[in-house]
């Protein structure tokens, strides 16, 4: 389970008041899966998408360079761009959710993440679409990436900027080695087991504005479990979107979570 990747409590799902959530993003993929059966039943997947909300809709293109050589194979007589389609891309402009449909897996994101509830109804929309249209294929890897950006003002140190934040998290900056001067710090980990794998990334930087620090927790964990759309849905995305909650609450500190909660401005 992708929940062995990492040493933590399992915590009680809660909606706060306000969240820091830039993007949520994720990707279904499928075994098998050609473009010449996306492209024969793509026009009941339009109007399906349409139906839906997501009105916007274009060609996604791949571009390619040939070259064809001289007789003598020394010099290239003719260089040439082609195009081809790889998939189509909807959007949705009321709800600002953006969906690609590609010959072997899906994505879908957004950048007004509105609650895991309302995330998952629309993509469980979109996999009930494909499967309808499509021949019904394996699952074979969930991913789901988010990632809070947390601007912080009047901050004079950076130092004070990370006290947000689990100790765990920037230890590098708390350690004392650095100056003031800091412009920007990155931390990255990589996990992976032969059905689980996960990115963080935490990443602090200097504004332009003076006392001004940005902070981006940056997660993303994938399943590599083959299974049904079904079980996908109502348990993978489930177990993800649990991981991500318990990553969260031990990044930030009991102050973050309690000014998240805090009603009015």
């Amino acid at each position: 389970m992708t929940a062995n990747l990492f040493n933590l409590p399992t915590s009680q799902r809660e909606k706060f008041v306000r969240h820091f959530l830039s993007s949520v993003d994720c990707e279904i993929a499928f075994a098998g899966g050609t473009m010449a059966t996306l492209v024969a039943s793509i026009e009941p997947i339009k109007t399906y998408m349409e139906s839906i909300g997501f009105t916007e809709c274009k060609e996604i293109l791949e571009s390619s360079v040939s070259f064809e050589t001289s007789p003598d194979g020394k010099a290239p007589r003719k260089i040439e761009q082609v195009s081809k389609a790889t998939g189509h891309f909807f959007r949705n402009p009321d709800s600002e959710l953006a969906c690609s449909i590609l010959a072997d897996k899906i994505t879908l994101g957004t950048r007004n993440y509105t609650g895991f509830e309302d995330f998952s109804s629309a993509l469980d929309n979109i996999v009930t679409c494909l499967t309808t249209h499509l021949e019904n294929r394996d699952v074979v890897k969930v991913g789901l990436k988010k990632v809070n950006s947390i601007v912080m003002e009047k901050v004079t140190r950076y130092d004070a900027a990370c006290s947000i934040f689990n100790p765990a998290i920037f230890a590098l900056l708390r350690s004392g080695l650095p100056t003031s001067s800091v412009k920007i710090a990155q931390e990255v980990l990589v996990l992976e087991t032969e059905s689980s794998a996960s990115l963080l990334r935490n990443t602090l930087r200097a504004l332009d504005d003076k006392n001004s620090y940005e902070a981006s927790l940056d997660f993303d964990v994938v399943s590599r479990k083959t299974s049904t759309s079904k079980v996908a849905l109502e348990t993978t995305l489930k177990e993800l979107n649990q991981v991500h909650f318990d990553l969260f609450k031990w990044a930030v500190t009991k102050e973050m979570i309690a000014l998240m909660n805090k009603e009015g401005n």
